[in-house]
């Protein structure tokens, strides 16, 4: 469920969660990211989350794997949005210069190693890896 949580009202999320719940096979993996509180709360959204915020939400349906930081800010985030935007200028040259494809090669390496996943605490979004909760009966 990729940024969807954010668009439910917060009294609605369990409702939502129990039904995907009871569409998860019993070895299904539910997979689920949301904005974090570093982003600015934009007007169509209910909410943005915390690590416990989430875990709170989603462990009342599934048992929490893992949550991760995605796309992490600070300066390297400032430094690789400065690059990508060089990048544009010289997008129109690279099949006329080779350097500009490791110019571009870079960049992806850059982004996948430094700034894509990180500490929830320092991301712009949330990633939550969950398993259907096992209920034992009586």
């Amino acid at each position: 469920m990729i940024e969807t949580l954010e668009h439910i009202k917060p009294e609605e999320i369990s409702k939502v969660l129990s039904n995907l719940a009871n569409l998860l096979k019993k070895t299904g993996t539910f997979i689920v990211t949301v904005p974090s509180i570093n982003l600015h709360l934009e007007k169509k959204h209910y909410q943005h989350f915390t690590t416990e915020s989430l875990r709170k939400n989603l462990e009342k349906h599934f048992t929490v794997d893992k949550i991760i930081g995605r796309a992490k800010i600070g300066p390297k985030r400032k430094i690789f949005r400065f690059l990508q935007k060089l990048g544009v200028i010289l997008y129109p040259f690279r099949n006329k210069i080779p350097f500009i494809r490791k110019y571009y090669s870079y960049l992806k390496k850059f982004y996948y190693q430094k700034l894509l996943i990180g500490n929830p605490d320092e991301c712009m979004g949330l990633i939550a890896v969950c398993k259907k909760k096992k209920f034992i009966s009586s």
